[in-house]
């Protein structure tokens, strides 16, 4: 997966806010090694990520305990 014009994100959401979804922490949980570069370089760039407790409630409804352990240690 390549990410475009990572430069313009980043200044972009310079000293900002992320809002990440269910289906964002989702992705970011499955792809971990190819968006851990530009999640740290925009924590780099004192970019802020949030989500709402019913977001976080959703994205740790999963069918085993091992898929429950994955998602709350990310």
């Amino acid at each position: 997966m390549k990410i475009y014009n990572l430069n313009s994100i980043l200044t972009n959401l310079q000293d900002g806010l992320l809002f990440l979804d269910n289906t964002s922490l989702i992705l970011l949980l499955n792809y971990r090694e190819q968006f851990s570069e530009v999640l740290y370089k925009l924590r780099k760039e004192n970019c802020a990520f949030l989500t709402i407790p019913s977001v976080a409630f959703e994205f740790q409804r999963t069918d085993s305990i091992e898929g429950l352990n994955k998602r709350t240690d990310f």
